[in-house]
């Protein structure tokens, strides 16, 4: 028959082989993923748009979108002037398992040399080729200062992910700035300061209830062994 010191032995052994995949899967679960945004193309109709990266947050490595010289449209006598800028890139990562949203921050101004029509505005972005999700059309006077942090007076926007910790491998980002205008010939024109338009990392949710489970259970195994151990 085995000895009881053996037993102990074997039971300690099996403890900690059951334990350290379970510590190492929950914090698997836990941990932050990184997601990177990584711009390729920039472009804004007459005009000249750049980007930066942002810090990290909540494991995502955003990036930053600004107007480096103004963009501009005519309205070429159809009665109608838009501009587009547009920012894609691909991505390397995944999300963290527990960001759902995270938003799109913006500030830009819009002006026209027709005064008297409003301007509308659309904001759009896309990961990995999925449905783009966008904010509602939206319009504002000439001359105005749009800023998502306004959320009384304009839209804010959050994207939501199609599913929790989706790796990050493509995204396209548009701004569609348009005018009805009066008369032929008019300008609209778009500039995207310093503070600019921001695709950034979430806020993360409470870590999951299984994760948990199992990161306790792992620990408590361990510390049955290690009692299990003393007293043999």
């Amino acid at each position: 028959m085995i000895s009881l010191d053996r037993l102990k032995q074997t039971l300690s052994r099996a403890r900690s082989t059951i334990a350290v995949p379970l510590i190492s899967l929950a914090m698997a679960s836990l941990g932050a993923q990184a997601a990177t945004f990584i711009p390729s193309t920039a472009t804004c109709d007459g005009g000249a748009v750049d980007t930066s990266a942002l810090p990290d947050v909540n494991g995502v490595t955003g990036v930053k979108i600004f107007t480096t010289s103004t963009c501009s449209a005519v309205d070429d006598g159809s009665g109608t002037a838009t501009l587009t800028l547009t920012v894609s890139g691909t991505g390397s990562g995944s999300f963290h398992p527990s960001m759902v949203t995270f938003p799109v921050n913006f500030v830009f101004t819009v002006n026209s040399t027709d005064a008297y029509s409003q301007i509308q505005y659309d904001l759009s972005l896309q990961l990995n080729g999925l449905t783009p999700q966008e904010t509602d059309s939206f319009w504002v006077n000439p001359g105005t200062t749009v800023d998502s942090s306004d959320t009384m007076n304009f839209n804010s926007f959050n994207y939501n992910l199609n599913s929790p910790g989706m790796s990050l491998d493509s995204w396209i980002f548009t701004l569609i700035v348009s005018q009805v205008t009066l008369d032929g010939g008019q300008t609209i024109s778009l500039d995207v300061p310093s503070n600019s338009i921001d695709i950034t990392g979430g806020e993360l949710s409470t870590p999951e209830p299984s994760s948990l489970l199992l990161l306790g259970s792992g620990v408590g195994l361990l510390l049955l062994g290690k009692r299990a151990f003393r007293r043999a």
